[in-house]
């Protein structure tokens, strides 16, 4: 993703297009992705990975994830890892964009991210 230089993590926005597709935005850089040009790809069988579904998560309970959440288990600590990194990656920024709000126990996003269907760009 050609993230403008200068840009942060709350610089930029995900909304979710449909299961495959997201709109991103960072400054006045826009495009459409898919899971595997944003490095979300099972190369097993071509399909998306957790890490996938978890972006589809955090987009749908607002950003945030605790350990009260349907979603959290206990492989959400690893799952986040991994997710940060691909965004990390796919951004070429070095800060974590998932932060752990230790007195609330939830991952947040630093980043804005909204399900499908919500067109507040």
């Amino acid at each position: 993703f050609p993230t403008p230089e200068g840009a942060n993590w709350e610089q930029i926005t995900i909304r979710f297009n449909d299961g495959h597709t997201v709109s991103v935005s960072a400054g006045d850089v826009r495009k459409v992705c898919n899971y595997t040009q944003m490095g979300m790809v099972n190369s097993k069988n071509a399909d998306f990975t957790k890490q996938w579904e978890l972006l589809q998560s955090f987009a749908e309970s607002n950003g945030e994830l605790g350990w009260s959440s349907s979603n959290a288990d206990a492989k959400l600590k690893k799952q986040k890892q991994e997710l940060s990194k691909r965004l990390r990656t796919f951004f070429g920024l070095n800060e974590d964009p998932i932060e752990w709000i230790k007195g609330e126990k939830e991952y947040r996003c630093r980043f804005r991210i909204l399900p499908e269907g919500v067109d507040d760009y």
